[in-house]
């Protein structure tokens, strides 16, 4: 096919399905690569180098669906284009009486343009949008219908993918109309976002230098920008995939700064239509998130005003309705919750909003902020009892264990009414909770944009001062039980990311000020320290406790001390005696307080702290102490401790050794990862006879000659043995093998050699073998395996007989070594023969 002949979605559907069959290495090589590479940016380009670019990129590449390919392809198109522009500058020079140079810019034009064109058939299908758009005016429709008729009740909307035998064929639920929607998208989203990554080469750079670049103004590529082009961009901010949404805005708002695009200045039915139909479906709410966020800061302030005022009541309407909700009445839950508009379809549309509307320049804009605070705190009442007794997946609980613990919790007690519905209804009640946790999350956005942007600003004394305290100490208490109480990991992330990003760098700020200092209990209940004493002393077993989340990673817990230890002022974390390391030697103490479920949380806190980028030079000093705790704990008899501790263990060994290149996949550590036993415990030096106190323990019940040796070894032992032998695993002797070295390898290996021996889990002899290879030198490599034989010809002169874990461990042994490829000896090939002598019920292969 010719490449001058693709102008349309048609033509190119042929093209799109060979890039399954071509060799892309080849033609990459060929069109950008090997002939390129030797040619300088300001070099021409030949009509051959246009006919190779032209045939790749009909030849598929616009449909390529693994992203390192996407990603080399357009690297290689950016050079291109780049040196079309560099090499197009310097003939724009010599233009006057060259007619070569005249010929070439055509030629560049025409490619660019071409390219253009072809990028733009590919953004996304108008029939698909037509589409779309045609099945939400006929759910609309289709609303309005059973509400005049009662034909359809709210029964229909809330059963499971069933549908109601008085329901036409073309109403489908939600979870159908996402894949008959994408069936229908006839361009894969492979070619969408190449296309749109492809407007973006041609055009940002031409964007980001408009009046001052000559090649720019040579090309006109305003006139490439038809009202076609336009709709097709709009087009894409409904996409089902956010990546090219974000592409899109990223390109309409460059467009409507330079004035390529003019835009209308109110929201669109089509908007309207996104909110009031299906909110269930996420890619609906994103469509009118990036429509929102493109049309908004165009509008005018009484526009705004206006579609904030429409949100308010339609949301207020919908929360007064649920607060009616009683028995006998609650098919008003159902009318609020899931009929359309849906509550939490308003409130994300409001979320979004927010940012765009300066509510300082109006009279009344403290009447708005109050609305929609109060709005906010109505609807968390509402919510939270549903939210807060999901699992962390975010699934519901039985039905009797969901009701006692919300009646433990809760005064306000809707997760009955919830029971009822579900029960009486036939609803399927995970819809249910997603509606409650999509409103819950909006929430934790507007409640920390209206703390930082006017509770706490200039603003907040056109409020009345004990409404001002109030809303404080609501917002306060909100961020507090999510990140301390609920266990769904959606909402107390999505709370997490306002505190730690928003509210708690403006709490530490507004400590800072010694103006606001003076009467700072009277602005706000809690400073971040208040806050930070105050979480500690219910870790700390000094305050109640019973309400912190019980879960095994302790949810929001951690993220919440981090986010007070993260933005806190440098001072009070460098500081021996600051606020950091004070934080992080209570937590350490955690296993002297015999509380397990305590001990779990300081572990996952430290956990997430020894994690952390920031605090990554502060957590060093308590390394050693750390290695204790967590070694100690790991042996506890109480699984859920023993979970924490090896979690803290992980991020241990990642803090000190740092993380492997490749992800590994044999107990063998890399030499990056690894440190000499002199480096390692020079630095923790109290760590090198706490290692060997702890390995001789588990091996002293293991001797050969012990008649109770598989009495005296339990869990506690294997259990231990564990972060012992993985840290071992990280050490490797010094390379000169000096004999006046502080710290030498050399006391572990009897105890290791002993654990290979005679553990009879096979788990700890491949880690004990792994950490032999590992500690010894070669010369105690060769001592090792000459005591080996020894042993066996024990075995061969009858004195007794070799056990089936002796013999797999000599094997194990054997089998490492030749992973390792250390060279063979008189000693390993002596042991190979021994061990093909023995009935060994699970062999090895050793080579």
């Amino acid at each position: 096919m010719d490449c001058s002949t693709v102008s349309s979605v048609g033509d190119l559907s042929f093209l799109l399905l060979r890039a399954d069959h071509v060799d892309w290495k080849e033609l990459l090589s060929r069109s950008f690569g090997v002939e390129q590479a030797d040619k300088e940016m300001r070099d021409a380009l030949m009509d051959k180098d246009f006919e190779f670019a032209k045939e790749f990129m009909v030849s598929g590449a616009m449909g390529l669906k693994t992203p390192a390919t996407r990603q080399a392809v357009f690297c290689q198109l950016s050079k291109l284009i780049s040196r079309i522009r560099v090499h197009s500058r310097q003939l724009l020079k010599l233009l006057q009486n060259n007619a070569e140079a005249i010929t070439q810019l055509k030629d560049y034009k025409e490619f660019l343009h071409w390219l253009s064109k072809l990028a733009f058939e590919l953004i996304s299908d108008p029939d698909w949008h037509k589409k779309l758009m045609e099945s939400l005016a006929i759910d609309e429709n289709k609303k309005i219908e059973g509400k005049n008729g009662a034909e359809v009740s709210s029964k229909h909307y809330l059963t499971n993918g069933n549908k109601d035998e008085n329901i036409e064929e073309y109403e489908v639920d939600d979870e159908e109309g996402i894949e008959e929607n994408d069936e229908e998208n006839s361009i894969p989203f492979a070619t969408r976002i190449s296309a749109l990554t492809l407007i973006s080469l041609i055009f940002k750079p031409s964007i980001d230098s408009i009046g001052s670049d000559s090649f720019s103004t040579f090309l006109d590529l305003r006139h490439w920008i038809g009202k076609v082009e336009q709709q097709k961009l709009l087009f894409a901010l409904d996409d089902q995939f956010e990546a090219c949404q974000k592409i899109a805005l990223n390109l309409l708002n460059h467009f409507v700064s330079i004035g390529w695009f003019q835009t209308h200045s109110q929201i669109s039915d089509e908007e309207w239509l996104f909110l009031r139909v299906r909110p269930n479906m996420p890619r609906h709410q994103q469509a009118i998130k990036f429509r929102l966020q493109f049309h908004l800061p165009r509008m005018e302030l009484k526009l705004q005003l206006e579609f904030i005022e429409t949100l308010l009541k339609m949301s207020e309407e919908s929360s007064n309705i649920v607060t009616n909700a009683s028995e006998g009445k609650e098919h008003y839950f159902v009318e609020a919750l899931l009929d359309s508009p849906q509550l939490h379809s308003l409130l994300n549309a409001l979320h979004v909003s927010l940012p765009y509307v300066n509510f300082k320049m109006l009279d009344k804009g403290s009447l708005f902020i109050s609305r929609i605070l109060s709005l906010c705190l109505l609807v968390d009442k509402i919510v939270s009892p549903v939210v807060h007794s999901l699992s962390p997946e975010g699934f519901m609980p039985s039905l009797d264990d969901a009701s006692i613990c919300v009646k433990g919790l809760f005064k306000y007690n809707l997760i009955e009414i919830l029971i009822i519905i579900a029960t009486d209804y036939n609803i399927c009640a995970q819809q249910l909770t997603r509606t409650c946790f999509r409103a819950h999350k909006s929430i934790s956005g507007i409640l920390a944009h209206i703390f930082s942007q006017y509770l706490t600003s200039s603003f907040s004394s056109s409020l009345l001062k004990n409404d001002v305290n109030q809303y404080l100490s609501q917002i306060a208490s909100y961020f507090w039980q999510q990140l301390t109480e609920c266990r769904h990991r959606g909402a107390f992330e999505a709370a997490s990311n306002e505190f730690s990003t928003v509210v708690c760098p403006r709490l530490w700020t507004i400590c800072a000020e010694n103006c606001q200092l003076n009467n700072y209990k009277t602005l706000f209940p809690y400073s971040p320290k208040q806050w930070l004493e105050q979480i500690l002393a219910a870790l700390t077993g000094k305050d109640d406790s019973h309400k912190l989340c019980v879960t095994r990673r302790s949810a929001g817990l951690p993220h919440l001390i981090a986010s007070l230890l993260e933005n806190a002022p440098v001072k009070m974390l460098n500081d021996e005696q600051g606020l950091f390391h004070q934080t992080i030697r209570q937590l350490m103490d955690c296993s002297e307080r015999q509380n397990p479920e305590l001990e779990v949380h300081c572990i996952n806190v430290l956990r997430l702290l020894f994690m952390h980028s920031k605090f990554s030079e502060l957590v060093l000093p308590h390394v050693e102490c750390a290695f204790r705790v967590t070694i100690e704990g790991s042996s506890s008899e109480f699984w859920p401790v023993r979970n924490a501790h090896t979690q803290l263990f992980a991020a241990l060994i990642k803090r000190v050794f740092g993380t492997p290149a490749v992800e590994r996949r044999t107990l063998h550590i890399e030499s990056r990862c690894k440190q000499t036993a002199n480096e390692f415990f020079k630095r923790y030096p109290a760590l090198f006879e706490f290692f060997l106190s702890q390995i001789s323990f588990i091996s002293n019940g293991l001797e050969e000659n012990s008649k109770t040796s598989w009495h005296q070894f339990g869990c506690k032992h294997l259990f231990l043995a564990f972060p012992l032998l993985i840290t071992l695993t990280h050490l490797r002797p010094h390379v000169l093998c000096l004999d006046d070295l502080q710290y030498s390898l050399k006391p572990f290996l009897p105890n290791l050699l002993v654990l290979l021996l005679y553990v009879p889990t096979h788990s700890v002899r491949a880690l004990a073998s792994a950490a032999i290879l590992s500690n010894s030198t070669d010369s105690e490599l060769q001592r090792i395996l000459a005591w080996l034989i020894l042993q066996t010809k024990i075995f061969v002169n009858g004195t007794s007989n070799a056990t089936q874990n002796f013999v797999a461990a000599i094997q194990l042994l054997l089998l490492h070594m030749d992973e390792l490829k250390i060279s063979s000896c008189e000693s390993v090939s002596k042991l190979s023969e021994w061990i093909s002598q023995q009935k060994l019920l699970l062999n090895y292969d050793v080579t």
